[in-house]
């Protein structure tokens, strides 16, 4: 089996997950960060405020365990979430939308064995 078919078959999974434990697959929307939004911050108010592609793709969250939180590398307030692969992914930074939660990426993580991304770990903190 290639690396596309199981890229495949856990996408696969994750719907089928969303709809046997909730109202369907968990979609994890986000906005890429620019270097010009970092030094320009633009307020709702200015006027031509168009908002940078936005992005989506399917996620199932997996808890941090106790002993992971350390209150430097993992927080109690962040969040990880295992991710579709063969599609745009977030990069460090981005701005992520979870239903109604939003946090930026802090780091992401190919699960890569056999070196071809068959999904990724996305650290993220609020």
């Amino acid at each position: 089996m290639s690396g596309v078919q199981i890229q495949s078959e856990i996408r696969a999974a994750l719907i089928e997950v969303g709809f046997a434990v909730g109202a369907g697959p968990l979609r994890l929307r986000f906005k890429r960060a620019t270097e010009e939004d970092a030094e320009n911050p633009r307020a709702p108010w200015d006027g031509d405020n168009e908002d940078p592609d936005e992005y989506e793709l399917l996620v199932i969250e997996e808890a941090f365990r106790a002993h992971q939180i350390d209150g430097a590398s993992v927080l109690v307030s962040d969040r990880r979430y295992l991710a579709e692969a063969g599609v745009e992914l977030p990069k460090p930074g981005d701005e992520v939308f979870i239903a109604e939660d939003r946090f930026y990426l802090h780091q992401v993580i190919p699960e890569s064995p056999g070196g071809v991304a068959l999904f990724y770990t996305l650290h993220m903190r609020r």
